[in-house]
């Protein structure tokens, strides 16, 4: 798409078919193709913002907020930021200054203001959003219930008994700051909500490569994830090689050797997986380790259903006619008690020496964290990146 730049009579705005044919991001198009406000303003209302209703144009304006903030934040080193955009009389603006045939500083700074705005509406709306304390609290619940403390030696393990696998340490991720998660969509190539796996997960540090296998058998006995609702596409595994493990322990052992009496006999070798293709490329190849994304069914109540239980319960100490015992009988059928979907969760495996190094050089969080940032402020501002 070029914008209203060398336009025909027949307007096919070819950056934008992009986006329906060859699937591209649409925060990464370089302008808009609105010629009219009028063609502007009826787009924000298709998308979900009808600035003619009240509380649809305040909820834009928050948005509008936010984003101007978060750039300010993060993006606006040595940049000054034009006033008409951070405080526009009304937002139908920018989508017109991002529609300009020149790309001056307010049609890029527009551009860059509105990638943040889309990134942040995506985050606003997405689903099961209002069950989130409910949903954290059933699928962390679940392991937490696992995890053991020895009271002499303070150390932990997955179960207990002749089962249980030690551990170094447990880290629950709850959940991303609102800007970790911002950060995240703008730099995920498709920019979606909904595919931001690791909003809760949890990661375990075993101390050799052998127990995260061990783990991985606790977690399938006990259920702890359902091998049947672990997503495809979504494991990876650089941290040891399964199939010469397999190879060993099956082929070059007697049968009556099982995998306890292997496991003390092999518990320090290591056998590293090869190198990945990451599939995030603000990841270190150094960070090594076993991850899967899974979906728990969470069951949560209905809140048209539990309002409908607390109606009842206060007009019963008033006579009830028949009408209003109709209705309440008509609202409680039409709510179900419980709402059921699946959530998705990530789960680490790490080995401590794996761990160490993941704390520090190019595969510690920080370093992981600066790599983002500085491509996700690339994506946001381009050209206006140019000059510096």
């Amino acid at each position: 798409m070029s914008g209203t730049l060398g336009r025909t009579r027949y307007d096919f705005a070819w950056e934008i078919l992009r986006v329906f044919i060859e699937g591209d991001s649409p925060i990464d198009l370089p302008a808009l193709a609105f010629d009219e406000r009028r063609e502007a303003r009826k787009f924000l209302a298709d998308y979900g913002y009808d600035l003619d209703q009240e509380d649809e144009r305040d909820e834009a304006h928050r948005v509008h907020l936010e984003a101007v903030a978060f750039i300010k934040r993060y993006f606006s080193d040595g940049l000054t930021l034009p006033a008409e955009v951070e405080r526009p009389q009304d937002l139908v603006d920018l989508l017109m200054w991002a529609s300009s045939p020149e790309r001056d500083s307010l049609q890029m700074w527009s551009c860059a203001v509105l990638r943040v705005m889309h990134t942040v509406s995506h985050l606003n709306h997405t689903i099961r959003s209002e069950f989130y304390h409910e949903i954290k609290r059933q699928i962390l619940d679940r392991f937490s219930h696992h995890i053991f403390k020895d009271g002499e030696t303070g150390r932990l393990s997955l179960g207990r008994g002749p089962e249980a696998v030690p551990l170094e340490g447990v880290y629950f991720k709850e959940d991303k700051s609102r800007d970790s998660l911002i950060l995240k969509l703008l730099h995920k190539p498709n920019n979606v909500a909904q595919d931001v796996y690791d909003r809760l997960g949890i990661k375990l540090v075993v101390p050799e490569q052998l127990d995260a296998l061990m783990v991985l058998r606790y977690m399938r006995k006990h259920n702890l994830v359902i091998f049947a609702n672990v997503t495809p596409g979504r494991s990876r595994n650089n941290m040891l090689d399964l199939d010469q493990f397999h190879h060993r322990f099956e082929e070059e052992n007697p049968p009556e050797l099982d995998f306890e009496d292997y496991a003390v006999q092999h518990h320090h070798e290591r056998v590293q997986a090869p190198d990945l293709v990451l599939e995030n490329p603000y990841s270190s190849p150094e960070y090594r380790s076993i991850r899967f994304t899974c979906r728990h069914l969470v069951k949560v109540q209905s809140p048209t259903f539990k309002m409908a239980q607390k109606m009842r319960a206060y007009l019963q100490r008033f006579h009830v006619g028949p009408e209003l015992e109709a209705m309440l009988e008509e609202l409680e059928e039409r709510s179900p008690r419980e709402q059921h979907f699946l959530f998705p969760f990530e789960v680490q495996l790490m080995d401590l020496h794996n761990h160490g190094q993941s704390l520090n050089g190019a595969s510690s969080h920080d370093e992981y964290k600066a790599r983002q940032l500085k491509a996700a402020r690339l994506r946001v501002m381009g050209n206006l990146l140019k000059p510096s």
